[in-house]
């Protein structure tokens, strides 16, 4: 079976956070002075990192998205403490077998079992890994609210000082929202965005974007510059999510009775981060380049193209044989002191990378 490149990147968190978990494990053997069984707490640690891995990233991130916070923290805090649980107890099984010679079955149900778990320490590890295991899932909860990223670097102050860095904005607008809110009526039209806001998650996966803000309709999206540029994820990001969109057209009809239909603007340039505010603090992104991709979404409708790029961020692009663009021409955008040239993008029919 061919594993796709998303699942590919899942695995590969889930290996690292089995490293985190041999990190953690060594921290372990150091308060507890327990070299002795080093070897056996290290794996401990990978394979339960390993394994919250897994249920994060194949279970969890598809199937609790749209759970509320406290029951988020408990289903996914029960779960961790039943992985460290049984871990520790096939750890115990399999350094049994090995002593008395028999199966993880009978090493399991052998008098010593418990015993070897006091004797070597494990009861006190299991206890403080359930209890990091919380704490760690409370943090990952936050880190989820507030985008990837951004927890870590508030509390280092990275951003407390205004810091000028390169940055590659999209701004993703839903059509005719004014007329479908209408249609809709208040609450139904609330679950319409969540669906679609839902369903752009794994194409930003695929391409490493992180949400900006949603802001009614429309979501902002950033990148850095290497993976904004890698492979052209800002310009496969659109169409990873217009093919998303295709694959769930049935869901939305029988929903709503209509297929989200969307535009964007596509903008490179320098931009200035930082924290602001007082009593509700933000990292936000200040200047020309915000304000000038949010006018190329705009210029969308005017064009009557379904995404806009600047000539600045064309001329960064690797021009692949999967897309096409067009020379629309230059563009006096509203607030722009001098015109921007812009061009529409489209995805060549022989493009077969597929997300969904």
């Amino acid at each position: 079976m061919k594993i796709s490149g998303v699942q590919k990147n899942k695995l590969l968190q889930s290996i690292k956070l089995g490293f985190i978990g041999v990190a953690v494990s060594i921290v372990l053997i150091i308060l507890f002075q327990q070299q002795k069984i080093s070897i056996e707490i290290s794996l401990l640690g990978f394979t339960i990192g390993f394994m919250i891995g897994l249920f994060e990233y194949f279970i969890s991130q598809p199937k609790l998205r749209k759970i509320i916070f406290p029951l988020a923290i408990l289903l996914r805090s029960t779960v961790y403490a039943l992985i460290i649980i049984l871990s520790v107890a096939l750890l115990a099984s399999i350094k049994l077998s090995f002593v008395n010679q028999c199966s993880l079955f009978e090493a399991f149900g052998d008098q010593n079992f418990f015993e070897f778990i006091v004797d070597s320490n494990l009861h006190l590890v299991l206890a403080v890994l359930i209890v990091l295991s919380f704490l760690i899932n409370f943090i990952l909860q936050i880190n989820q609210l507030l985008g990837p990223g951004v927890l870590v670097n508030y509390l280092i102050g990275k951003y407390h000082k205004p810091k000028p860095e390169e940055r590659i904005f999209l701004f993703l607008d839903l059509n005719s929202s004014t007329s479908i809110a209408e249609k809709l009526g208040t609450e139904k039209y609330s679950s319409y965005l969540k669906d679609f806001f839902s369903d752009i998650t794994e194409p930003l996966l695929k391409t490493y974007g992180q949400v900006f803000q949603y802001v009614g309709d429309e979501v902002v999206v950033v990148w850095n510059v290497k993976d904004g540029l890698r492979n052209n994820n800002v310009l496969r990001f659109f169409f990873y999510v217009e093919e998303c969109i295709n694959r769930n057209k049935d869901k939305y009809l029988s929903k709503y009775g209509i297929i989200p239909e969307f535009k964007a603007g596509i903008h490179f340039g320098e931009t200035l981060i930082t924290e602001v505010g007082d009593i509700k603090r933000e990292i936000v992104y200040h200047g020309d380049l915000v304000n000038t991709a949010s006018r190329i979404r705009s210029a969308c409708h005017t064009a009557k193209r379904k995404v806009l790029i600047s000539d600045t961020l064309l001329n960064k692009l690797d021009h692949e044989k999967e897309f096409q663009f067009e020379d629309m021409g230059a563009f006096k955008l509203k607030g722009k002191k001098y015109d921007i040239n812009l061009f529409s993008v489209e995805l060549k029919n022989n493009f077969q990378n597929r997300l969904c």
